[in-house]
């Protein structure tokens, strides 16, 4: 019975402590000029396939690109649901005029920093921002957050999108992945409990042995 207990209450921490995972790496992407280029994960989990919470992003820009202002990055889950992890920096006619430093970049929903308006981006964790208050209109800013991806299924393909909206400067990424927190599949809490089950017989057999030696 004790086994039993125990495998039950393993099973209900296995729910409620839902774990983070890592997917990635994906390829890295050249950021050229008027142009957006992408990067693709195809994501498995057959345990735990539908979203908790999507928790972030993370990016390695290995080449910087001059003129932030001109960069918007987009992720996009397997159904078409899509997020603007950043849009444009800067409030000016022509955006920020800083450089996106070589470096690791995380994007988190809060408690991150905020992109700057002005001045090179350094490396770190930052909010995601469609931007609002930029003058710039291509791409259009995305109202979404991380929350639209909550309850859908991870399995499938992940895009990466880098869009430069103008001329003069590029840049590249080397590679980016992502952090979800998902569910675990209700038959892991079945299998769970059965081994209780056989566990609690056993210890039933063991009794019944030991009233038999004792007579």
């Amino acid at each position: 019975m004790k086994a039993f207990v125990l495998s039950l209450i393993a099973c209900l921490v296995m729910v409620v402590n839902a774990q983070a995972d890592f997917y990635g790496p994906g390829a890295g992407i050249a950021i050229t000029d008027n142009t957006t280029n992408s990067s693709t994960i195809n994501a498995v989990n057959i345990l735990g396939p539908n979203i908790v919470t999507f928790d972030s992003v993370t990016v390695t820009v290995s080449n910087a690109h001059q003129f932030i202002g001109d960069v918007t990055a987009t992720i996009t889950a397997p159904n078409g649901d899509n997020v603007q992890l950043f849009r444009r920096p800067g409030t000016s006619g022509f955006g920020s005029n800083g450089n996106w430093t070589p470096g690791n970049y995380t994007f988190v929903l809060s408690g991150g920093l905020a992109m700057p308006n002005s001045g090179n981006v350094a490396p770190g964790t930052y909010n995601i921002t469609n931007n609002l208050g930029s003058t710039q209109l291509i791409p259009v800013p995305d109202l979404d957050n991380y929350s639209v991806f909550a309850a859908d299924n991870i399995n499938g393909i992940w895009t990466f999108s880098i869009t430069d909206s103008a001329t003069g400067d590029t840049g590249a990424i080397s590679q980016w992945g992502m952090n979800i927190t998902s569910i675990p599949e209700q038959s892991t809490c079945w299998a769970v409990g059965l081994i209780g089950l056989a566990s609690m017989r056993g210890f039933g057999v063991r009794c019944r042995a030991r009233q038999a030696a004792s007579l």
